[in-house]
C-alpha cells in the first residue's frame, strides 16, 4: 500500500521539469514513510522519444526486502508503480511460473508486471485485490493505466498543455492549477444525494479521476478510456449460506497476507464481526496475538455491550478509544487537509481517530467491513423497500408478519423506527417535503446555484423489477459505498495504513449484490443470509441484533454540551459558502445548533465545506 506520482510529456520536444514530480511526491509521505524512489525515463531506457518520470512512496506490506521496491522494471521493458494489494498473487505466481516466468522478489508487484507481459490487460480480470497501476511498455512505447474493480484505490489526473500527471492523491495536483475553482455540480451532490455528477469528477475544475474498472492507454500523445471489468451477476439457487461462508471465510484468508503487523476495526455490528469470528476461526494458535480497535461514542449509539459479548467469546485483545470533541476540533483542519474533498459525514472522525489508535499500536494492516451494509441491505431505509416490495406483489402475509414482529419484539426507540417506516414509505416527492419539516432536513431549496447545473447527472440504475436490489446496486457503485471508499482511504492512508476489505472480493460481490432480496431481509432482520451464513461463530448477542450503528460520532452530544463553539465554526464556515447557501439555510442551521430545533447533522456538512474552502483556497 503506497502512493504514487506520474508526469508524462505528451509531445516528445517539450520535457516536464523534475522538480514538479518531487512537489507531487512530497505531498504524500504519509502514504509510504518506508521509502522514497524517483524514475526518469531517459535515465534507464535512454529513449528520448517519450518524456516521464516517476516518483513512489512505499509502505512496506508484503515482501519487506529492498527488492520490492518501486518503480518496478521487469524484462529491461517494462517499469511500473502500483498503489494497492493483489490478494491472489501466490496462485497467479504459481501459474506464471509453470509458463516459463522466472521472479526475483517475493512481491505481488512483479507478479502484476509477469502477468501484464503474459496476458496483456487481461490479466486485470485475473486479479482479486485493490489497486491502481501505472504500467509503461517500452517496446509498445505506451502507458496503461488501470483501477481496480470497486473503486477502493485512488487513481487522479490532470492535463494540460500536453503535459499529463497521475497521482495517488488529489493535493499532489493543486499547484499545477492556476486557479482552484470548485466544481458546483460537486456542490449539489454533497447535500443532495439524489443526484450524482459524472463519475470522473472531483470537487476540483480541472482535476479528474479514473473511474472504478477503467483502463487509460496512453500512445503517441492520445488518451483512450475504456472498461475492462462490467458487474457480472452469478445466480446461485441452492447452497446459498455455504456458498457464502466458503466465499467470505476464502476471501478473509487472503487477506490476512501481509509481512507486517495487521489489526482489525471492531464496531460490534454483524459485519466487523463476521470478519474478526473468520479470523479467529482460521487464526486459532495466534488469537491472543490479533487486536481488535473500536471507537466508542459514550451517547446513545455506543456499542460496548456487543464489542464486550464478542471479546468474551474469542478472548481477543481489545483497544478502544473514547471520542473526544475537543481531539476533533484540533485535527479538524488536518482531516480536512487529509481528504482533499469535503468531508460528508462527522462519523468520518470516528474512523479517523480509530486509525490513529491503531497507528500508536504500530499496526500497518486493518480489516474492515466495507461493502456489506450495501450487498446485504444494512441500511434502515430497506425496511421501507421490503413494505414497498410486499405491497407491490401482494404478499400481505409477509405485510402481516413484520407489523407482528415490530411491536412483539424487542427494538430501541421503536415509536421512532415505526414513525420512520412508515413515513418512508410516502411517495418520494412528498416524502422529501415530510422529512424537510419533520427532520430539520437539509433542504435543496437553500442552493442557490444555477438550475442548469442539475442537468446530466447520473440517473439511478432499474436494473430488476426488485426495488431492494437496485438499491443495492446504487448504493454499491454510485452512492454510500464509494463515498465510504474514499474516506478510508483517506482516513487509513493518512495514518500509513492499508485497510482491506473483505466483503469486496469479487466473488461476494458478483455472487451476492443482486441476489434475491428474500435472503436479505426477513421481517424485522437485516442481513438475513449473513447471520445464517455465521450463526454458528458469531456471538448470540451480536447474531440476534437488528439493527446496525457502525462506527459512530456523538455530533448530537457535542452540540449540546459545546454549543458556543459549533455555533462559531458554523457561521464562520458560512463565510466561505454565502453564493452557495441561502441566508435561511444559515438562521435554521444556527437555531439548530442552539437547540431551538430538531438535530440533524447538515450542520456538519456545512461545516466541514466551509473548512474546506478556506483550507484549499479554493474559489467559486
Amino acid at each position: 500500500m503506497c502512493g504514487f506520482s506520474v508526469a508524462i510529456s505528451m509531445n516528445s520536444r517539450k520535457h516536464i521539469p523534475f522538480s514538479n514530480l518531487k512537489k507531487m511526491n512530497e505531498m504524500i509521505a504519509h502514504r509510504g514513510p518506508d521509502k522514497e524512489s524517483y524514475f526518469e525515463n531517459t535515465n534507464f531506457f535512454k529513449d528520448n522519444k517519450i518524456k516521464f518520470s516517476m516518483g513512489f512512496r512505499r509502505l512496506k506490506i508484503i515482501d519487506l526486502s529492498s527488492r520490492a521496491n518501486q518503480p518496478f522494471f521487469f524484462l529491461k521493458r517494462y517499469v511500473i508503480v502500483f498503489n494497492g494489494e493483489i490478494y491472489n498473487y501466490l496462485e497467479i505466481k504459481k501459474d506464471l511460473i509453470k509458463k516459463g516466468i522466472k521472479f526475483t522478489s517475493k512481491s505481488d508487484t512483479e507478479v502484476i508486471l509477469a502477468a501484464f507481459h503474459f496476458y496483456g490487460t487481461k490479466c486485470f480480470t485475473k486479479f482479486n485485490g485493490m489497486w491502481s497501476i501505472v504500467i509503461y511498455d517500452n517496446l509498445k512505447k505506451e502507458f496503461t493505466a488501470s483501477r481496480d474493480r470497486y473503486g477502493v484505490k485512488p487513481l487522479y489526473y490532470y492535463l494540460s498543455q500536453n503535459k499529463l500527471y497521475l497521482a495517488s492523491e488529489i493535493k499532489q495536483l493543486l499547484f499545477l492549477l492556476k486557479k482552484r475553482k470548485v466544481n458546483l455540480k460537486k456542490i449539489i451532490s454533497y447535500f443532495d444525494d439524489k443526484n450524482f455528477p459524472e463519475s470522473d469528477e472531483t470537487f476540483f475544475h480541472g482535476i479528474k479521476k479514473l473511474e472504478p474498472g477503467m483502463l487509460m492507454i496512453i500512445r503517441k500523445g492520445k488518451i483512450i478510456k475504456k472498461k475492462w471489468y462490467n458487474f457480472k451477476k452469478k445466480n446461485l439457487t441452492k447452497n446459498i449460506k455455504k456458498k457464502l461462508y466458503n466465499d467470505l471465510l476464502k476471501s478473509v484468508e487472503l487477506r490476512l497476507r501481509s509481512d507486517a503487523k495487521l489489526g482489525i476495526s471492531f464496531s460490534g455490528g454483524i459485519d466487523s464481526t463476521s470478519i474478526a469470528s473468520l479470523v479467529a476461526k482460521k487464526e486459532k494458535k495466534n488469537i491472543k496475538k490479533i487486536q481488535t480497535f473500536s471507537s466508542l461514542s459514550g451517547d446513545k449509539n455506543d456499542e460496548s455491550i456487543y464489542i464486550n459479548s464478542f471479546i468474551k467469546k474469542y478472548l481477543f485483545k481489545n483497544v478502544t478509544t473514547k471520542l473526544s470533541f475537543k481531539k476533533f476540533i484540533l485535527e479538524l483542519d488536518d482531516m480536512v487537509w487529509a481528504h482533499d474533498e469535503p468531508i460528508g459525514n462527522i462519523t468520518v472522525f470516528s474512523e479517523w481517530q480509530l486509525f490513529d489508535l491503531m497507528k500508536k499500536h504500530k499496526v500497518k494492516v486493518n480489516l474492515d467491513g466495507h461493502g456489506a451494509d450495501e450487498i446485504f441491505c444494512g441500511y434502515e431505509k430497506y425496511f421501507s423497500l421490503y413494505l414497498k416490495e410486499c405491497f407491490k406483489k401482494l404478499n400481505l402475509y409477509r405485510v402481516v408478519i413484520f407489523i407482528n414482529d415490530l411491536f412483539s419484539k424487542k427494538i430501541n426507540n421503536k415509536f421512532s423506527f415505526i414513525s420512520r417506516i412508515v413515513i418512508n414509505l410516502l411517495p418520494a416527492s412528498i416524502l422529501k417535503k415530510i422529512k424537510v419539516i419533520l427532520n430539520n432536513n437539509f433542504n435543496v431549496n437553500w442552493l442557490l446555484l444555477n438550475k442548469d447545473l442539475y442537468k446530466n447527472f447520473i440517473s439511478k440504475k432499474n436494473l430488476s423489477k426488485d426495488s431492494i436490489l437496485d438499491e443495492n446496486y446504487n448504493q454499491f457503485f454510485y452512492s454510500s459505498l464509494p463515498e465510504q471508499l474514499q474516506w478510508s482511504d483517506r482516513n487509513s492512508m493518512s495514518h500509513s495504513i492499508e485497510s482491506r476489505s473483505p466483503f469486496l472480493d469479487v466473488n461476494i460481490v458478483e455472487n451476492f449484490l443482486l441476489l434475491d432480496s428474500k435472503y436479505k431481509i426477513k421481517s424485522i432482520t437485516s442481513k438475513y443470509i449473513l447471520r445464517e451464513a455465521l450463526k454458528a461463530i458469531l456471538p448470540i448477542k451480536i447474531y440476534k441484533r437488528n439493527f446496525k450503528v457502525g462506527f459512530s460520532a456523538p455530533g448530537e452530544k457535542w452540540i449540546k454540551l459545546n454549543r458556543r463553539v459549533v455555533t462559531n465554526y458554523f457561521i464562520e464556515s458560512f463565510q466561505y459558502l454565502e453564493k452557495i447557501l441561502s441566508d435561511d439555510c444559515k438562521k435554521k442551521g444556527i437555531s439548530i445548533i442552539q437547540g431551538k430545533e430538531k438535530y440533524n447533522d447538515w450542520i456538519w456538512k456545512v461545516i466541514f465545506l466551509g473548512r474546506w474552502f478556506k483550507k484549499f483556497k479554493v474559489s467559486i
